[in-house]
Parts: structure tokens; C-alpha cells; sequence
């Protein structure tokens, strides 16, 4: 049974009670920082017109030249999930291991992350239908290793990625427990980065989008499965075989995003890990071609202000059951709207500021028990003077749970189901010192659960990350 979907042929005469954990994605608000965060990290300083480096925003002392260079080797497979700087880890040279790893045209980076949440207002319940609904703790490992291609005959700037991941919780329905290769791939900017190819095994959800760009409040809790691009289909925990093409205009301002992957599995995310453990599979069960395109408008902060506007469309050739039929639908699709600006820049050319980051989300309802959403955040990157790598957080969300869905539920289950879903939420990402960051949450949640119909949540999540 994926995740809200009723196969009607085997109601028959039944009525199957209705168990939906709308499951937590426990680390969001963490991912969140980390993404936005990494943009000051991953910045060299802005050139002057003297050809002298602007200066940093007091507080960057540690991005010094030596280590900004590995920077150059950090993996380019995820844009939406970009690595800290190597100057932001623990040991910028991992005594001298890095330097020389570098010299061969190799990079090297890890991290480690844990997790807890767990709801204030203590609805402790067995079974438990959300993460946090009872003390739930999480741990996350993961390391990768990129290669200069150049050194053995691709094109310029061609990078193969070999990132492998290992996670563990107490509540797998959120965080599911995986050893698995997350990334496996090529990556090949052409004509001075106006195409970029991409192919191999890699989450396709990391590739468009921009999923943790200001967060996303009621995904805190009704959990990945209720991200409209992924219930689509587009990967997100396990990797799938995918190849992009990427066409920029001269400036690299305008761009056409285009992906053919193979789907992730029309029974959902926690059925695509069980069927692809090592994240290797070619094929997994019911999964077949799915195609996504992407329109976007971007410009960087060192032009000015930050901008990242788009548009995207979905189309999954996979098989999906209807809520109220007994015929499958022979597809799915999705679109989705966001745009991501940056109001103020206090330091010119940088990253750092107050942003807002809008998106929407639709998919039909007949197949789909998240059928729309849409969610606005502000988030502000060095909001205390001499800490510019520290980001705060506010963010709102609502998602509109399936009319047919919340039909099959009353008709069939006699439980009561939420028609939505509302989230409120305030973060705050502290660096703690080089390569440690300390961040905690706050997401209060009306109907955490679709069915059956839970009281509101108070989710208090801490995390600690560290960067090697």
C-alpha cells in the first residue's frame, strides 16, 4: 500500500483500516542551513577594481587562499546540496593528507550529523505516527571523493563524484536506516559552462528545485513523503540512473535544466531504499522513465544581488494506482514555482543578507494524497554582527491533503482525515567553531498527521553537524 493510496480491488467487500504516518523529514530545518549557509562558505571575496580582494565580513578570517583552493574539488553533482568550504572543516589540510590528495586531482570531504526532536506538547503515542511524537534521535555519516577528469582526457573541468552515505534512527518511517552510495557520477561543463552534462547514479530531487532553500515548516513533519516533486517520482533519499543537460545563456544568467532518470518507486520513498539498498539498482519494480525540465533566471551575489527564479515540470511514465478506481493511471506529473531573492547585502559582492524564498507546488489529486502546497521563507545569512556564518530562519507552509484520498478514508476507513496541513517554524544555525554547527528548531504543526486526524505539534529539533 503506498503510503495513502487504497488498491480499491481489495476493499471489495472489506474495509481496511487506514494507518497513514505522515512521517517526519526529520533534518530539514539542518539541511536547510547547511544548503543556504554553504553559499558564504563556498565564497572567494570579491576582486576590487584595484585587483585587490574586497574584505571579508569580520568573522571570515578562516577562508584564506591556501584552502580555497581545494574548493575547486568539491563535488558539483548536487547543486542544491552543496558541501561546506574546506575551510570550514575541522582541518582544512587533515594534516597535509588534503594537499597532497590535491595534487593528484583529488578531493576529500566528510561529515557527520546528529539529530533529536521531539513534540512539547508530549503527545507521546504507540504507534508513533511522526518523528518527534516520541523522543526520536538520528544519526547521518557520509564522505566523498571527486576526480579531476582532465588528468586522463575529458574535457576541461569534467568531475567524477563517488559519495557514499550511512544513516540510522529510531523511526525509520522518517529517517529510514541505509549504507548505501549516494552519489555516482560525472559531471561535464562544456563551452565555457554554457552546457554542463551530467550522468550516472545521483538523488535527482538535489538537481532541481532547490529543496532546502528556506526550508519548508509542515515537511518538518508530515516527512519527505509529502515533497510533491518526490511523490512524483524524482529520487531523493536513494540514488537513480540519471542524465541532465543543462543549456545556459553568454551570461550564464538564463538557463534550460533537462533530466530523463529512471523514476524513483511509484510505491514511495521508503519502498524505493528497501528495494535499492546499496543505491546501485538499474531497475526496481514498477519504476520506469521519468522526465523533468527546469526554466530558471539566476544571478550570484558578486553581480549584485542573489537571484534564483524558476519553473518545472514533471512526467512520470510509471504506473500509479487512482484513489476512487479500479484503473491504474498510466502516469503522473507535478509542477512547481519558486523563487529565491536576496533583499539586503550588508557586505557587497557576498552572500550574506536577508532572503526570501517562495515555492508552489501541484499535483492531480486522483493519485496523489499531497496534491499542493506552497511555503514562504526569510532567512538571514550573518544576522549578528562578527558571526556571518550563522542563519536564522522563519518560514510558513501550508499543503492540501487529496480530496479523494480524505473520500476513500471516510467511505472505507470511517476515519476522520485532515483536509491540510499548516506549519510555522523559526531556526537558528550556530557556528560553534571551524567545521561545527549547532542547529536547533522550532516547527509548531496544525494536523501533523492526515489520518487519523492528530492535535497540532510543537516539534523542538536539535542538531549538531560536523565537517571534516
Amino acid at each position: 500500500m503506498r503510503y495513502a493510496k487504497f488498491r480499491l480491488a481489495t476493499l471489495v467487500g472489506v474495509a481496511i483500516p487506514l494507518s497513514i504516518s505522515c512521517t517526519a523529514f526529520a533534518q530539514s530545518q539542518e539541511a536547510q542551513a547547511g544548503s543556504n549557509v554553504a553559499q558564504a562558505q563556498s565564497t572567494t571575496p570579491p576582486v576590487a577594481p584595484s585587483g585587490s580582494p574586497s574584505p571579508m565580513p569580520p568573522g571570515m578570517s578562516s577562508f584564506t587562499p591556501d584552502c580555497l583552493a581545494f574548493d575547486n574539488l568539491n563535488p558539483r553533482s548536487e547543486p542544491a546540496a552543496l558541501p561546506p568550504s574546506s575551510c570550514e572543516t575541522l582541518s582544512p589540510h587533515l594534516g597535509g593528507v588534503r594537499d597532497a590528495l590535491a595534487d593528484n586531482g583529488i578531493g576529500f570531504g566528510a561529515q557527520a550529523r546528529v539529530m533529536f526532536s521531539y513534540d512539547l506538547f508530549r503527545r507521546n503515542a504507540n504507534p508513533q505516527l511522526y518523528a518527534g511524537q516520541d523522543p526520536t534521535w538520528g544519526i547521518t555519516t557520509a564522505a566523498f571523493v571527486t576526480y579531476d577528469l582532465n588528468r586522463i582526457g575529458f574535457t576541461p573541468g569534467a568531475q567524477l563524484t563517488v559519495d557514499g552515505e550511512w544513516q540510522n534512527s529510531n523511526f525509520p518511517e522518517s529517517m529510514p536506516n541505509l549504507a548505501t552510495v549516494v552519489i555516482l557520477a560525472v559531471n561535464q561543463p562544456l563551452l565555457n559552462g554554457q552546457l554542463e552534462l551530467q550522468y550516472g547514479y545521483y538523488p535527482l530531487l538535489t538537481e532541481f528545485y532547490g529543496l532546502f532553500f528556506g526550508g519548508t515548516p509542515s515537511k518538518s513533519t508530515l516527512g519527505p513523503v509529502s515533497i510533491i516533486p518526490s511523490e512524483v517520482g524524482m529520487s531523493l533519499e536513494e540514488p537513480t540512473p540519471s542524465f541532465d543537460v543543462t543549456v545556459r545563456s553568454p551570461n550564464h544568467h538564463f538557463y534550460n535544466h533537462f533530466a530523463v532518470a529512471r523514476s524513483q518507486s511509484p510505491e514511495g520513498f521508503a519502498a524505493d531504499v528497501a528495494e535499492n539498498p546499496t543505491g546501485l539498482r538499474l531497475t526496481v519494480p514498477g519504476a520506469r522513465a521519468v522526465f523533468v525540465d527546469e526554466l530558471g533566471y539566476k544571478t550570484e551575489a558578486s553581480e549584485g544581488r542573489a537571484i534564483n527564479l524558476r519553473v518545472g515540470g514533471i512526467y512520470n511514465t510509471s504506473h500509479y494506482s487512482r484513489f476512487t478506481s479500479l484503473e491504474s493511471a498510466t502516469s503522473n506529473y507535478g509542477a512547481y514555482v519558486a523563487g529565491t531573492y536576496q533583499l539586503t547585502q550588508p557586505h557587497p559582492g557576498m552572500p550574506n543578507g536577508l532572503y526570501l524564498d517562495i515555492k508552489a507546488d501541484y499535483a492531480p489529486p486522483d493519485r496523489n494524497l499531497f496534491t499542493s502546497d506552497f511555503q514562504i521563507s526569510l532567512f538571514d545569512i550573518g544576522p549578528i554582527y562578527g558571526r556571518p556564518l550563522d542563519m536564522i530562519s522563519v518560514g510558513f507552509s501550508k499543503t492540501f491533503f487529496s480530496s479523494d484520498a480524505r473520500a476513500v478514508s471516510a467511505a472505507f476507513a470511517s476515519t476522520a482525515a485532515a483536509a491540510n496541513s499548516t506549519g510555522y517554524s523559526i531556526s537558528y544555525a550556530a557556528r560553534i567553531m571551524r567545521g561545527v554547527y549547532w542547529i536547533n528548531s522550532l516547527t509548531y504543526t496544525q494536523n501533523p498527521t492526515f489520518a487519523p486526524k492528530s492535535a497540532d505539534s510543537l516539534i523542538f529539533n536539535s542538531g549538531l553537524s560536523l565537517a571534516f
